[in-house]
């Protein structure tokens, strides 16, 4: 069973951490979860523009998020045996190794794939010619209709709507 998975994080930088993280395989069965950044030594790095695009300051986090080694340990054993897609690339792996190495996962423990290639992959078993132009159009068309809301819950259910749409080829 494939799992979808979305991270929002402190900034951008080599010393960012994960603030939150969302998975699931379908839009009712999505795990949500803020981080207390607080709860681990050195997770300092903090930039204002990642509170004004999640609409979260560090505070809210330290009051309302969960203790980041709780979080990874649900996290891995949800995710431990599946493959596991998202659309950060680099930075979701870096992030998704950082909350892991909180309860001592090796990093590489969970390897996410790139969901671009499963859309593709799709599209070519529908037959689709030229996949990679149809997906660009596809996605510019849904990203019109609404797009994600830089909240990890709302980044794991656009991508998983998203993914039904190029399954059922609606599109």
């Amino acid at each position: 069973m494939i799992m979808i998975i979305d991270f929002e994080a402190s900034s951008l930088s080599e010393d960012s951490y994960p603030i939150e993280v969302a998975w699931g395989n379908s839009s009712d069965s999505i795990c949500s979860h803020l981080i207390n950044p607080e709860t681990v030594p050195g997770w300092v790095d903090w930039h204002p523009a990642s509170e004004k695009i999640h609409n979260m300051s560090r505070e809210y986090l330290a009051a309302e998020g969960e203790h980041a080694a709780a979080v990874a340990t649900s996290l891995y054993a949800a995710l431990q045996t599946h493959e596991v897609y998202c659309d950060g690339g680099k930075f979701d792996q870096m992030w998704l190794n950082r909350l892991l190495a909180v309860i001592n996962q090796a990093p590489g423990s969970i390897r996410l794939k790139p969901i671009q290639a499963l859309w593709i992959k799709q599209l070519h078993r529908r037959g689709i010619r030229f996949a990679e132009a149809h997906l660009m159009m596809l996605k510019r068309k849904a990203e019109s209709e609404g797009p994600p809301p830089h909240r990890a819950a709302g980044d794991v259910n656009w991508l998983l709507n998203f993914t039904d749409r190029i399954t059922s080829g609606v599109g």
